[in-house]
């Protein structure tokens, strides 16, 4: 009687259902994951002092952290109306951070490249 019940009555909203259930999910994998990241992070870059590590999955930890609120501002229930317009200022910092680690990637590959040709022709030059 009820699965009948809530068939019919829950049938227009089918869709928007299953966006939630997909949104929750991510958000508690989201919510989940931060810990293991938290013990990555001490781990392998604190106790072996590799400082890399600890900017490269930070940064990450900062990407989920960004993504959770978005998706928390996004299905707040509140009175408070202008809670749904500043959802954006959480993902524009995740788009954008996202953009920043990329373009910092391609600077480092391409200062990398020109640096191992200067040395590889200061190394074949013919006064060393």
């Amino acid at each position: 009687m009820l699965k009948s019940l809530l068939s019919t009555v829950l049938a227009k909203y089918k869709k928007l259902i299953w966006i939630v259930i997909v949104f929750q999910a991510i958000q508690a994998m989201a919510g989940l994951y931060l810990p293991t990241l938290n013990a990555d992070i001490i781990n392998n870059g604190v106790v072996k002092h590799d400082i890399g590590y600890i900017w490269t999955y930070g940064g990450i930890m900062l990407l989920v952290t960004f993504a959770l609120l978005s998706n928390a501002m996004l299905f707040a229930e509140t009175k408070q109306y202008m809670l749904k317009p500043m959802t954006i200022l959480p993902v524009f910092m995740l788009v954008f951070l996202t953009t920043f680690e990329v373009l910092v990637g391609f600077l480092q590959a391409f200062i990398f490249t020109i640096l191992t040709g200067v040395y590889i022709g200061q190394a074949k030059h013919p006064a060393h």
